[in-house]
This record gives C-alpha cells, sequence and structure tokens, in this order.
C-alpha cells in the first residue's frame, strides 16, 4: 500500500488508534503534539479544544487548512488523559509525518 500523502494547507481527518492498557472509555483528555524535525514548528490538538473528536469508540485528529502551514517531517507527540487525572505519553506509530506542498 502506498503512502497517503499530506498537504500543508488542507483539512486532514486522521484516525487513530490506541493499544495498551488504555481504553477509549477512560481517556478525559488527548493532545496530539504535532513538532517539526528542525523545531521551527510545534502546534497542539487537544480534544479539550475540538481538535480530536471521540465518537463511538472511535479517535479522530482533525487538523485545520490553517494548522500545519510549512512542509516537512513532523514528529507525533501522543498525552492521554485517564478518568483518575493520570497523564500518559504513548507511543504512536509511525513516530513521524510528512507534509509537502500543495501547490
Amino acid at each position: 500500500m502506498a503512502e497517503e500523502r499530506l498537504y500543508v494547507l488542507t483539512d486532514i481527518n486522521i484516525p487513530i488508534t490506541l493499544s495498551g492498557d488504555i481504553a477509549v472509555s477512560d481517556i478525559s483528555d488527548m493532545t496530539v503534539r504535532l513538532v517539526k524535525i528542525d523545531g521551527t514548528a510545534s502546534i497542539d490538538f487537544k480534544k479539550s479544544d475540538g481538535a480530536i473528536d471521540i465518537i463511538a469508540g472511535q479517535i479522530t485528529l482533525r487538523i485545520s487548512k490553517t494548522s500545519i502551514t510549512s512542509e516537512g517531517v513532523y514528529f507525533i507527540y501522543v498525552l492521554v488523559t485517564d478518568g483518575d487525572g493520570k497523564v500518559l505519553g504513548l507511543t504512536p506509530t509511525p513516530l513521524h509525518i510528512n507534509f509537502y506542498k500543495n501547490y
């Protein structure tokens, strides 16, 4: 299967799958941070801000067209807060994504 190309300045919905000891129903908040490999950009997407939806057990990261404006490789970091207030750092797969120019 070919890698899906993600483009800057576009709306993107990315499904997120959890594994390990946390269930979707245990999540009270979630943050996905994208950090450009050269350190020039860092963007947080939070459930509490409406950028992450959890509907019927499916987690979706919603990246608006104004969020990623610079092409390049971005590292992915995921933090989840469970119902007890415990913050867990999760290792995503993949560990990075690449955004391309759309023009």
